[in-house]
Order: C-alpha cells, then structure tokens, then sequence
C-alpha cells in the first residue's frame, strides 16, 4: 500500500541523518556516500508511490531537520527540496481544494461517520480495533466513492481512528504519551544527545498518520517507530555510553533483583502465551481453509471471531444459527448480514430483520433487497423492495422467477412483487437521471414483450446464467483481511438465476 510504505520509509530515514558523519571525520568518511545514496533512494522510492501524505511527511521531515543544520549549503539544498515536494503536490491539492479529489472525497466521508460514531459513544468510544466492524452503522451511500458490498476496515486517520475507538479517555491517554516521549527527549537533549532526529521522525509519522489510520496495525510500522525512537533517544554525541558513564539508578540491579525481574517477566510471558495460543490455534487451522470440521475447531478455540462462524454459515444449514451470531458480534458488516436473511434454519422474521440490516449497511447492494422483496408478507414493501433492487442491477429483469408458476410457493404468490408495478417505481424516481430511466423501461418492455412471445418455447431451449456475488475474490479488496485481518478465501454469498437471452437484451 503506497501510504504505508511511504510511512515506513520517511519514519527510518531520521537514522540516516543520525549516521551522517560530523566535525573532521565528515570530509574523510566514505559512510556519507551511502547514506547520501539511500536517503536519495528512500525519498525517490516515496515520491514514485504517488502517496500525498508521504509527500507531507516528507516536508515535515524537513522542516523539523531544518532548525538543525549549521550550512548554509545544506539549508538552501532541503529548501529546494520542499519546493519540489510543493511541486509535486500541487496539482493534487488543487484538484482537492476544487472537490475532484476522489480519493479526500472518501476520506471526508469516513470522517464524518467517525464523528457520527463518536457522537454516540463519547466517553470510552466502540473499542479497540472496532472501527472494522462497527465503521459500516455510521457511513452515507456514496456511488462516487464507495462501490456495493465495499467493507471500509478504518477511518483513514489515526487521530480520528483513536477518537472512534477510544474515546475521549483514550485520547487522553495517548497525549499523556506523547507528553512521556517529549520529557524522555527533552532530558536527552540536557545529556548532550541529539533529539531533533526523533522529532522529526514524530512529525512525519503523525502527519502521515493523518491520511492513514493502519500505523499500529501493520507490525512493520509499529516496529520501525519504535527503532527510530530509541535510537534517537540512545544517540550521544562525541563517545559512547558506558556503564560508569551512566548515573547510579540505571547500573545493573543486584542479584536478587535480576532474579526477581527475570521470574516475573518469564511468568508475565507465560501467562499472555497462554492466554493467546487457542486464538493462534484457531487461525492457523481456519487460515485459507473451508472444511467444516476445522472452521468449527476454531470457533472453539476463538468464539469471539466473527468471521468463522460466517464461513460456517455459508457452507450449509446449521443447527447452531452460526449465521445471526457471525452478523450479531459485527454489527456493521453487510456481508454477515446478508447471510443471516439467508440462512433457512432461522425463522422469517429473523430472516427479513437481517436482510433489512444488509440493505442499511450496504445501499449500493441489490442482492439484499431483491431477497427481501421474495420473503417479506406485504405486497407493497416487496414491490418497492424489488423496485430497488432492479434499479441497482437491471439484470434482475431477467430472472424466471417473476413468472408466476416460478415462484416458491403458493402461499408466498399474493405477497410476491409485482414486476410492472416495479418498473413503474423505477421510472417515476426523478432523482435518476432521466434518460437513464427512459433506457431502463424501454429494456423493460423489451423483456416482457419477448418473455410473452416465448411462452411455448420448450424448457430446455432456455440458456440460464447467474448473477453471482461473492466476498474476498480480490485478495486486496478482501473482507477478511481488512475486516478480520485474516487471509482471504473467496466465498459465494448468493447468486441469482437469469434468462441468458433476457439478460443480453438488458445489457
């Protein structure tokens, strides 16, 4: 991901400048050849992600080394460097501030669902690592931006990210430690160390933290911040720290102290090892697999992980409603929902709140309102239910099952929608664009007409296709990994028979 490798290389590149060589050895160092080398490297390598928010991290990077440079020489030449990053990022800022900007306009949309979020829980926020599952309650339909049965995993900005999640406590916390790492650097400067290096590392990441909630989910991000700052922290100029160097409180403790620290340590370990093994288990035997004994081994072992019990769901009926539960631990994942209205093992009722849950959360989706139009009692709510759904896949024209004697059952035939009565909502919505509505009913007559004249035509002259929906078959877009961080495994949801020859008509 190119924000995520832009992080991880402008938070290192701090060491670089702490390697660089000073006073007398700077003219005869050879080092400085390949630390030039790899800091030109590491912000080539950032600029060709295309990443507007490495670009800020890099001008923040700069401005903070700024302060400490002594040349003349090299002030001018990291002037010049952020006047090529302004460059660079000027087009794209200005396609932002005109509103063209796809990519902000998203973005202001998952902020303003955080907000929403947060409004509700202000105090102690949805939990961490809630945003996955909970993000979906709170955003807007967006055709623009956000494509049907898209799962949006987080809020694109840490701040924000800690503020749904955590609350206003936690953002208290989190200040409180970024107020711990000032002291500790502001003491490092007192002891002769070099702390602009760490700052600017800081700065970078908290700029381009802002663009990117998955800094501390991404163990090679939370990994490279804790190495840049320490080294940063351990620097010292001139000459090594040695042992009688530093003050008394910090000299080896005493025996019985070692002792102690080592035992309760080793057992802190013990205790977490144990504590996560079962949900380690658990991933490994439901990895990349479908087999029904091992998902339900690891649901055993990790019963708090929704996405199991949701594989278990869509290989079969299941006496155990795996699928309710999957969509009751993840309240705003359509896909879980979706297959709970599915799920013949509970009851109508059950079915028709779920499906109903499916279309909040996924608008954009017409999997869920056309199931819902084929199960729900009242005939008005199933033809505008159908309405939806041929409005957001005109395929649908084409399945058997708006002929009468295809339909599931008797009982269900005076609740059924109503195909004409359909299309007629469809062409009387005027906030579609009315030409695209003109097309659409002239496709509808067009199906009818040749449905009507292929009456007689024998059954198995008919050439049937199928809209198929399916999760995780694009591994990087992929419901698992980003919801549940766990490897993808592609999954049909549902799928909908449709007339082949219809369907090309409508195409």
């Amino acid at each position: 991901h190119h924000n995520l490798l832009a992080a991880f290389l402008v938070g290192l590149l701090p060491l670089a400048f702490l390697a660089w060589p000073a006073g007398a050895a700077h003219r005869r160092s050879k080092d400085r050849l390949w630390i030039a080398a790899a800091s030109v490297v590491a912000v080539a390598a950032v600029v060709a992600s295309r990443s507007l928010g490495g670009l800020a991290a890099l001008g923040a990077l700069a401005l903070f080394i700024l302060p400490s440079l002594r040349s003349s020489r090299q002030r001018v030449g990291l002037a010049g460097v952020l006047g090529g990053l302004a460059v660079l990022a000027g087009g794209r800022l200005l396609a932002i501030g005109r509103g063209l900007d796809t990519s902000a306009h998203a973005r202001l949309g998952y902020l303003e669902a955080g907000w929403q979020g947060w409004l509700e829980r202000p105090l102690v926020g949805w939990g961490p690592g809630a945003s996955a599952w909970t993000l979906g309650l709170h955003l807007r339909a967006d055709p623009e931006v956000r494509p049907p049965g898209q799962v949006v995993a987080d809020l694109h900005s840490l701040p924000a990210g800690i503020l749904y999640e955590l609350g206003l406590l936690g953002v208290l916390g989190f200040l409180g430690l970024c107020g711990g790492i000032l002291a500790a650097l502001s003491r490092s400067a007192r002891a002769g160390r070099r702390p602009s290096p760490a700052l600017a590392s800081a700065g970078a990441w908290l700029t381009i933290g802002t663009v990117s909630g998955l800094l501390m989910s991404v163990p090679a991000l939370a990994v490279g911040m804790a190495t840049t700052l320490g080294v940063a922290l351990a620097a010292r100029r001139g000459r090594r720290a040695t042992a009688d160097s530093l003050p008394v409180r910090r000299r080896l403790p005493s025996s019985l102290q070692r002792f102690t620290f080592a035992v309760g340590t080793t057992a802190l370990a013990l205790a977490l090892g144990l504590w996560q093994a079962p949900r380690d288990l658990a991933h490994l035997l439901a990895g990349e697999t479908l087999e029904p004994q091992k998902l339900q081994r690891a649901v055993e072992l990790d019963p708090d992980m929704p996405l199991y019990r949701f594989r278990v769901a869509t290989r079969g009926p299941s006496d155990s409603q795996a699928s309710s539960e999957a969509a009751e631990a993840a309240l705003g994942l359509a896909p879980l929902w979706l297959t709970a209205g599915l799920d013949p093992t509970l009851d109508r009722a059950s079915r028709i709140e779920a499906l109903r849950r499916a279309c909040t959360l996924d608008p954009l989706g017409a999997m869920g309102p056309w199931h819902l139009a084929w199960l729900v009692d009242d005939g008005e709510t199933a033809t505008a239910s159908a309405a939806r759904a041929l409005l957001l896949e005109p395929r649908l024209l084409a399945s058997p099952r708006w002929v009468a004697e295809d339909r599931v059952d008797a009982a269900s035939r005076a609740a059924a929608p109503d195909l004409a009565a359909a299309v007629e909502r469809v062409e009387g919505l005027l906030s579609i664009e009315e030409g695209w509505r003109a097309a659409f009913v002239e496709r509808a007559e067009e199906v009818a007409l040749l449905r009507a004249s292929d009456r007689t035509a024998a059954e198995h002259d008919r050439k049937m296709a199928r809209l198929v929906l399916s999760t995780d078959e694009v591994e990087a877009l992929s419901m698992s990994l980003h919801a549940f961080r766990r490897p993808a495994v592609p999954i049909v949801l549902t799928e909908v028979e449709v007339d082949l020859a219809l369907a090309q008509v409508i195409d």
